[in-house]
């Protein structure tokens, strides 16, 4: 997933819950040097950041809701269901954009930024 943030916002932690029961299902905090600036997060790799406050259990649900949380204390996120994203789209770029149609990353940043920020 492609975390895309502001000049001026930071990234403190990210989340993942069942979207059917909001139980979390993995979460990480304290992102490192350049992840604080947000960009793509690979479900179940802590890598990137300090802690690993929930590990990722085997059975991921289908549905899935991933929230980010800033240091300034705001929140968004967004929602999908795991088998609706192109497997022929991991490693390239890609993303979907919020009505759904693939584009390139930096197509899908300059949006964000031009509508958000």
């Amino acid at each position: 997933m492609l975390v895309a943030l502001c000049p001026d916002e930071q990234l403190a932690s990210l989340e993942v819950a069942d979207n059917a029961t909001l139980r979390p299902i993995w979460k990480v905090s304290n992102p490192i040097g350049p992840m604080r600036r947000g960009g793509w997060i690979s479900l179940g790799e802590s890598d990137e950041f300090e802690v690993q406050d929930i590990s990722l259990p085997v059975d991921v649900p289908q549905n899935i809701a991933a929230t980010a949380q800033l240091t300034n204390g705001h929140r968004f996120g967004s929602a999908f269901v795991r088998d609706e994203i192109p497997q022929d789209m991991a490693g390239t770029g890609r993303v979907l954009n919020p009505e759904g149609k693939e584009v390139a990353e930096n197509e899908f940043l300059r949006e964000v930024r031009d509508e958000y920020c």
